[in-house]
């Protein structure tokens, strides 16, 4: 593997392709870390199948984030569209990768933790990718000594026509603590998924994803972290990753198609909770499936009205 490749070294990017990560790059860090110790061994997972229409975009905010100390790998489930070639093409700067069949996200992503030997663990995938300097940021909030083993950072919506947009992904984790540094978040609300990193005391204690779940793999995770073992997560308002809704995301689907198997989840960690946290839960799931209902009779109205 060829660690911390330059804009120049690496494969030239399509003409239509510009800014970053394809024409610009995050300057490269010095050996030391400004405290003066070594920068900690980052490794980051992607998993993928059948993405390459995105997961260049991916692959290259990782490895231009200018980062001394980075393993990446990546695990595709068997794709049969051009995921391999683009994978192929920047392999000299990947630490581990393989192109098989397998039995879902979670179990590629379980894959990819198996082969990490990073200080600290975080999985990107194939459709979302990073802001500049993210991996700096996180090098030097993740604190062991201090108990802090989990961060949560700024992630923003994108999609397909609009690289950059800088619309936060809302949800009441963001709206209650991105702006109170330190806070622990609620166990009710969904943290956003690529822009959160965890210390390898983490991932030994916390182990893997569960594989019996499709959309709510995550959710679960998280919550085995901050319920089952206690670690707190650390919430900084800096901007670490772009999250992409597209109609073949799991997330571009509608959250009816989550629903069902968040509350599962939800209800297998109830008994850990306090009542303020109880509380709280009851109010987010009513008001959530308010929303849900109002926004179907709306779509109802307006298909109504079309027709007539």
């Amino acid at each position: 593997m060829i660690q911390n490749p330059s804009l120049e070294e690496l494969p030239q990017p399509p003409e239509d392709k510009q800014g970053w990560p394809w024409t610009e790059t995050t300057p490269k860090l010095s050996d030391k870390m400004p405290d003066g110790n070594d920068w900690p061994k980052i490794s980051i997972v992607t998993p993928s199948y059948n993405q390459g229409k995105y997961l260049e975009e991916t692959i290259r905010s990782v490895l231009l984030q200018g980062y001394p100390h980075l393993e990446y790998i990546i695990i595709d489930g068997g794709s049969t569209d051009n995921s391999v070639e683009i994978i192929e093409k920047y392999s000299p700067w990947l630490s581990y990768w393989v192109s098989e069949k397998d039995q879902g996200q979670s179990n590629g992503i379980n894959k990819g933790f198996k082969q990490v030997t990073g200080d600290i663990v975080a999985w990107i995938n194939s459709d979302d990718y990073y802001f500049q300097e993210a991996f700096a940021k996180v090098a030097q909030e993740i604190n062991p000594e201090k108990k802090r083993f989990v961060i949560v950072g700024k992630a923003f919506l994108s999609n397909i026509e609009n690289y950059h947009g800088l619309s936060p992904v809302f949800s009441p984790y963001n709206l209650l603590f991105h702006n109170y540094s330190g806070k622990m978040g609620l166990p009710i609300v969904m943290p956003p998924q690529p822009a959160i990193f965890w210390h390898k005391q983490v991932l030994e204690k916390t182990g893997f994803l569960d594989e019996n779940l499709d959309k709510s793999l995550d959710y679960e995770y998280w919550l085995r972290m901050m319920l089952s073992h206690n670690y707190k997560f650390y919430s900084i308002p800096m901007n670490f990753a772009y999250y992409r809704i597209h109609p073949e995301s799991k997330s571009g689907q509608g959250w009816q198609t989550f629903a069902k198997e968040y509350q599962l989840v939800f209800s297998k960690y109830w008994d850990s909770l306090n009542f303020f946290h109880k509380f709280y839960a009851r109010m987010y799931w009513l008001i959530t499936s308010y929303l849900f209902i109002f926004a179907l009779k709306c779509k109802n109205n307006l298909r109504f009205l079309k027709l007539n």
